[in-house]
């Protein structure tokens, strides 16, 4: 993945063929909502990286990298 926009239709695709809603994703991948959110509509917003991990080890998507724009440290 290389970019908040392949990131949004990755996550958004396979959410959806779990035949989840946002919520049910982000309640079992323990995040808030808006990180869910904010991860699908692909805009260049930080996210705490450990929880975009969560998200999409949820999903069963693994990722090799994360564009910089949405990095933001977990401190």
């Amino acid at each position: 993945m290389n970019s908040p926009a392949r990131m949004a239709l990755i996550a958004a695709e396979v959410r959806q063929q779990h035949g989840w809603t946002v919520q049910e994703l982000a309640t079992r991948a323990g995040v808030p909502v808006g990180t869910v959110t904010s991860i699908e509509s692909g805009q260049a917003t930080p996210i705490n990286i450990s929880q975009v991990h969560q998200v999409f080890r949820t999903l069963e998507v693994k990722i090799l990298a994360l564009p910089s724009s949405l990095v933001q440290d977990a401190t």
